[in-house]
């Protein structure tokens, strides 16, 4: 993982594909425009989730509910959930997906709102 920042600060993590889901990841990829000739190749609303929920520092919470809030009525949940479990079973943690659909739940709540 490299660390970087923008110019104006915001702190930007890199991360090199090496796995399988890492190596999708980077295949789902989009292209994002920093300013004239400097594009990055940034992950999905559902694989940067994912991502989140495997850190699960205090931190990695905060943006994952960010992410829900601004992008719940467009998330392939479905996935989540499925790289989640798998994830969640090869690190032992049966509870990897709950931040992720506690969010869900406010999320559709306060839009109900």
């Amino acid at each position: 993982m490299l660390k970087i920042a923008s110019r104006d600060g915001v702190p930007i993590d890199v991360s090199l594909g090496a796995l399988p889901f890492e190596i999708e990841v980077l295949e789902r990829a989009s292209l994002w425009e920093l300013g004239p000739g400097l594009t990055l190749r940034v992950c999905s609303a559902e694989d940067l989730i994912v991502y989140k929920l495997v850190a699960a520092r205090p931190r990695d919470l905060l943006d994952l509910e960010g992410v829900v809030r601004l992008r719940h009525r467009t998330l392939d949940a479905a996935r989540i959930r499925r790289l989640s479990r798998g994830l969640g079973d090869a690190l032992e943690r049966s509870d990897l997906a709950e931040p992720f659909e506690r969010a869900l739940r406010r999320a559709k709540r306060a839009s109900r709102d």
